[in-house]
């Protein structure tokens, strides 16, 4: 298998990435019953999800370059398509909630 070999470096790598779908699924959630604007602020959710992912694929590069060629690339392999998981999980969690995002934002403007 291409990623045995750095357990610690893969652990570490996919929880960043998991943790970046995190931050930025909240920082959108939040900003959009903020302001009530959807659209852009989905793009800056996703610009931030595509900033940290980038992020952890350069710690994954300076964790495992020397290491093994096999190992570097299956990570950044696994990287990549994580990133573009999280990236349509994201846009598509936040389409759901499109509604009741709006709805929360609109009570809070009649308080």
């Amino acid at each position: 298998m291409t990623l045995e070999g750095n357990n610690s470096a893969l652990f570490f790598y996919i929880f960043f990435l998991i943790l970046s779908l995190a931050a930025s699924y909240f920082s959108g959630y939040k900003m959009i019953k903020e302001t009530g604007y959807f659209g852009s602020q989905v793009f800056l959710a996703c610009v931030i999800n595509l900033l940290l992912g980038t992020f952890a694929t350069f710690g994954w590069f300076m964790a495992t370059w020397a290491s093994s060629e096999s190992l570097f690339f299956g990570g950044l392999l696994l990287g990549v398509c994580l990133l573009i998981v999280s990236e349509a999980a994201l846009v598509t969690a936040m389409y759901v909630r499109r509604d009741k995002l709006q709805l929360d934002y609109e009570r809070e403007e009649q308080l």
